[in-house]
């Protein structure tokens, strides 16, 4: 698969640019969202994901022809999105918490 078409350079750059210039007002789910999204990157385009998730899971080959793999493909990116930002979320709290134990120990190790 070609990533890195002209179709899809001058689309990314497209939508760059209009988001470049849409002023947004701070809001603190989409900042909350937004600061998920580098994770959910990572998550979905793991190798091992990608074979999991696209080549088992979601098999999209199989609505190629269909009238509905608009649909599928849409409900797909929303659960992908969904599961990735839950995935996420797990992780932060899962380091924020080992992040406290390992100082309240250094703290009680340095106090000794």
């Amino acid at each position: 698969m070609r990533t890195n078409s002209i179709f899809q350079i001058i689309s990314g750059t497209t939508l760059f640019l209009i988001f470049r210039e849409l002023r947004i007002k701070y809001s603190k789910t989409i900042n909350n969202i937004a600061t998920k999204m580098f994770g959910v990157y990572i998550i979905h385009t793991n190798p091992i994901i990608i074979i999991v998730l696209w080549g088992n899971l979601v098999r999209i080959n199989r609505f190629e022809f269909s009238n509905y793999i608009l649909i599928y493909e849409f409900v797909v990116a929303v659960c992908v999105y969904l599961i990735c930002i839950i995935l996420e979320y797990i992780r932060e709290l899962f380091f924020s918490f080992s992040g406290k134990v390992f100082t309240s120990k250094q703290l009680t190790k340095g106090g000794k």
